[in-house]
C-alpha cells in the first residue's frame, strides 16, 4: 500500500546563503488507508528540476542543497517511499530562487501633497524583497509623473524600512498622476512593481455645478461613461447636469480628483451634492442604484450612500459630514481623499437605461473655516542662545473669507512672524514658527489663533522644544568627541549651515552629493586641528552653478569617523 505525501514542503534561500536552499517538510505517519507509518519504514526521495539528488532517512525532515547558482529559480519535488515495498505517495512540489527574489518589494506612498508648481511626497521603503525574503542591495526610489520617471531618490541599505520625505518640482506646472518604485544596486537594476497611484490634490473649499455639455471636467474627474447633459428635470444649475446611466456596460463612474483633507478635523466640513432619478430618460428600477463612495487613507473605497431606483422625482439635496460618515476603519482626513459617483443599471449597447443625475457636488464648509497644518510643532534640540524655525501652514477651506485677528503664544519661547491676515476661500498663508531658547530645558507652549472660523473662535497647536547649553565655535574647550550636526535651515534656500567638531587633529572631508551619489560640492578637504568648526554651503557645486531643489547627502570623515545626513534645497 502507498504512504499518504510529506507536508508544508518548502523551499528557502535568501542573501545570506546564496548558493544553497533550504527544503523542510512533514513526514507522512499513515498509510493512505489509514495504517500508521513509522520513520524508519520510508526514505524521502528529492528532486532538483526533473532529477533525483537526495534520498533523505524518514525523521530527518529537511535537507539543504548545495552549490547552486545566486539568482537562479529551482524547482524541486518530494515524496515518500516505502523501503520494504517500493510504492510511493503523490509527488509535492515547491519553487523558489537561490539567494531569494532579488526584485525589491513595493514602496508604500504614505501621502502626497502639494499643488501644480511643486510636490512633497512621503513614503515608506521596502525592508524585503518581493517574495518576503530579507533586502541587502536598497538603492533607491524612482518617482514617476504621467507614466514616465522623473527622478530618483538615492537611498541604502540602511534606509530600509525607513519613512523618507522629499520635495520635487514639475517642469511643467500641473496636476499630475504620480507613482514610485524601489531599485536595487544590481547590475542590470531590478526595479520593484509600482505603488499604487497618487495625485497632485486640489484644496477645499471645491464646487462644480457642471456649467458645460460633454465629458465632466478632467481637471476635476476622473471619468468612465458619464457624461453632462440637459436631459434632467429642473436641475438646480441649469441647463445641465451629471449624467450617470446603464450604457453601454451597465452602470457609469465618476471619480473625483484627490482633495488634501489632512488637518480639517473639527472644521465642520462636509460633500454635499443634488439628486434625481430618470428625469426626462428612463427610470432605474428598484434593484438599480445610485452610489456614492470616499476614498479612506487605506485606499479603501467606502460606501457612504446608496440610493434605490425610482421613477422621476424632483432633485433632493444630500449633505453628508464627513467627520462622521462610515470610514472603514481608515480616515477621511488625508492627502488623498477622494469622491466616486456610480449607478448599476442593466447593460446595453444601444439603449439608454436607468438614468441618475447629480448636479451642484460641493466640498468644504460654508462659512469661513480654518486648517492648520502641521497639527504640532516639535523643534529638534537647540542650543542656547540660537534659534529654530519651523512652518505653519494655515488654510481657509471654507467659503467666506477667514480673518486671522491673532496668533499669541503662551510661552515667550516661541515666536510668529505675522500675527493678522485674511484668506480667500482655498488661499493659504505660511506662518514662521521661531524657537529661541534663553536657557537649557524642555519647553512646551500653545500658539494660540484666532478667527472667525465656523469651527470655533481659536484654534490651539501645541509647540514644543529642547534646549541644551550653548558651545560656541572657537569656545575655549575642546569638544571630547566627533560630532557633525543637521544643517540649519533645512529644508533651505539659498544656503545652510553645517557645524562639525574635532576633539583632535585629523583630516577631514566634507563633501555633497546628489541622490544620484555624484559629487556636488566638496567643502573641506584638509588637515585640520581639534575645535568647533562651520562651513556654509550656498546652493552651487564646484563649478559655481547653481543646484536644482531636491534632496541632497552630505558625508562628513574626520579620521575613521563617518557620518551622513541629508538636506533639501527649496527654491
Amino acid at each position: 500500500q502507498d504512504p499518504n505525501p510529506p507536508q508544508n514542503f518548502q523551499a528557502y534561500s535568501d542573501y545570506h546563503t546564496p548558493t544553497s536552499m533550504q527544503l523542510t517538510w512533514e513526514d507522512p505517519t499513515t498509510f493512505f488507508n489509514g495504517d500508521p507509518l513509522s520513520p524508519s519504514e520510508f526514505t524521502i526521495e528529492i528532486e532538483r528540476d526533473g532529477s533525483p539528488i537526495a534520498s533523505v532517512p524518514g525523521g530527518t525532515q529537511q535537507y539543504i542543497d548545495t552549490g547552486l547558482n545566486d539568482g537562479q529559480v529551482y524547482e524541486y519535488r518530494i515524496w515518500a517511499r516505502v523501503i520494504a515495498t517500493d510504492s510511493t505517495s503523490l509527488p509535492k512540489s515547491a519553487r523558489w530562487i537561490a539567494g531569494g527574489s532579488p526584485v525589491p518589494a513595493t514602496p508604500e506612498i504614505l501621502s502626497l501633497r502639494g499643488d501644480e508648481q511643486h510636490i512633497t511626497l512621503t513614503w515608506r521603503n521596502p525592508s524585503v524583497n518581493d517574495d518576503g525574503t530579507p533586502m541587502d542591495d536598497f538603492a533607491g526610489i524612482k518617482l514617476y509623473q504621467e507614466g514616465s520617471p522623473v527622478a530618483t531618490f538615492g537611498q541604502s541599505s540602511a534606509d530600509t524600512g525607513q519613512v523618507i520625505t522629499a520635495t520635487f518640482t514639475p517642469a511643467t506646472p500641473g496636476r499630475y498622476h504620480w507613482y514610485i518604485t524601489a531599485l536595487d544596486n544590481e547590475s542590470p537594476v531590478h526595479e520593484s512593481s509600482p505603488s499604487p497611484e497618487a495625485l497632485t490634490p486640489f484644496r477645499a473649499p471645491f464646487s462644480d455645478a457642471f456649467p458645460s455639455p460633454g465629458t465632466p471636467d478632467p481637471t476635476h474627474w476622473i471619468n468612465r461613461n458619464a457624461d453632462v447633459n440637459d436631459v434632467a428635470q429642473n436641475e438646480p444649475s441649469p441647463p445641465y447636469s451629471l449624467n450617470l446611466n446603464a450604457n453601454p456596460d451597465g452602470g457609469d463612474q465618476v471619480d473625483s480628483w484627490a482633495f488634501d483633507l489632512t488637518g480639517a478635523e473639527g472644521s465642520g466640513i462636509v460633500f454635499s451634492y443634488a439628486y434625481q432619478p430618470q428625469g426626462n430618460g428612463n427610470d432605474p428600477e428598484t434593484g438599480d442604484s445610485l452610489e456614492v463612495f470616499f476614498k479612506n487613507s487605506l485606499g479603501k473605497w467606502v460606501l457612504v450612500r446608496a440610493y434605490p431606483g425610482t421613477p422621476v422625482q424632483p432633485f433632493r439635496t444630500e449633505v453628508i459630514d464627513i467627520a462622521t460618515a462610515p470610514n472603514g476603519g481608515g480616515t477621511f482626513f488625508h492627502s488623498q481623499f477622494q469622491v466616486r459617483f456610480r449607478s448599476m443599471g442593466s447593460a446595453s449597447q444601444f439603449s439608454v437605461f436607468d438614468d441618475w443625475f447629480v448636479d451642484d457636488v460641493f466640498l468644504g464648509v460654508n462659512a469661513p473655516a480654518i486648517v492648520v497644518t502641521p497639527g504640532s510643532i516639535a523643534f529638534d534640540t537647540t542650543e542656547v542662545g540660537a534659534t529654530a524655525q519651523a512652518l505653519l501652514e494655515v488654510q481657509n477651506i471654507g467659503t467666506g473669507v477667514l480673518t486671522v485677528s491673532d496668533i499669541v503664544s503662551t510661552e515667550p519661547a516661541f515666536s510668529v512672524d505675522t500675527t493678522q491676515f485674511s484668506l480667500t476661500p482655498g488661499q493659504q498663508q505660511e506662518v514662521t514658527v521661531t524657537f529661541a531658547p534663553t536657557q537649557a530645558g524642555s519647553y512646551s507652549g500653545l500658539l494660540r489663533i484666532a478667527s472667525n472660523s465656523a469651527s470655533g473662535d481659536t484654534l490651539d497647536v501645541p509647540v514644543s522644544g529642547v534646549a541644551q547649553p550653548a558651545v560656541g565655535i572657537g569656545d575655549d574647550r575642546l569638544p571630547l568627541t566627533f560630532e557633525v550636526k543637521p544643517n540649519y535651515p533645512n529644508p533651505f534656500n539659498p544656503s545652510t549651515t553645517i557645524e562639525f567638531q574635532l576633539p583632535e587633529a585629523a583630516h577631514v572631508s566634507l563633501v555633497i552629493y546628489n541622490m544620484l551619489g555624484q559629487k556636488v560640492r566638496s567643502l573641506v578637504n584638509q588637515r585640520m586641528e581639534p575645535g568647533y568648526y562651520r562651513r556654509v554651503w550656498d546652493g552651487r557645486d564646484d563649478r559655481g552653478i547653481r543646484v536644482s531643489s531636491g534632496v541632497y547627502i552630505y558625508r562628513f570623515t574626520a579620521g575613521t569617523f563617518i557620518r551622513v545626513r541629508k538636506m533639501v534645497l527649496l527654491k
